[in-house]
């Protein structure tokens, strides 16, 4: 009984904590589905405002978003969104500072090289991995 109590407990707060750290970011294809099931435009742009955007505003990603049907309105709020972030980013003015905002990523802190203290890590993936013993029985 006691296992099935720790058992429950221990899932309920696997699901809480996942809960928790989920962050909804908007990107260009998302904004799309939005549009196409016939969301309003104010809608959209309090969703924009309210959320972190990840948006391909370039002439292409205009030219696909407006192809695709998404309204004026939207497509000029995730353009001032993503001028907003921009300007945000480049306001700052000491990127050693770790309060500093920075492009979205994981960094690494090495306090001994003066001229660049953070380091932006790049993802990587792991696609096989073994570990040594006996002949691989570990």
């Amino acid at each position: 009984m006691k296992k099935h109590l720790l058992l429950t407990s221990l899932l309920c707060l696997s699901i809480g904590v996942n809960a928790q750290t989920k962050v909804d970011t908007l990107t260009n294809a998302q904004i799309i589905q939005l549009s196409k099931i016939g969301l309003q435009p104010s809608v959209i742009v309090n969703k924009i405002q309210t959320s972190v955007n990840k948006f391909d505003v370039s002439t292409d990603g205009l030219i696909a978003l407006s192809k695709e049907g998404v309204s004026s309105e939207v497509i000029n709020e995730m353009v001032k969104s993503t001028a907003q972030t921009q300007k945000d980013v480049a306001s700052q003015k000491d990127m050693r500072d770790p309060k500093t905002m920075r492009k979205t990523g994981i960094y690494y802190y090495n306090p001994a090289d003066s001229t660049k203290l953070f380091r932006r890590l790049e993802p990587t993936v792991i696609s096989e991995m073994s570990s040594g013993g006996l002949g691989g029985l570990w």
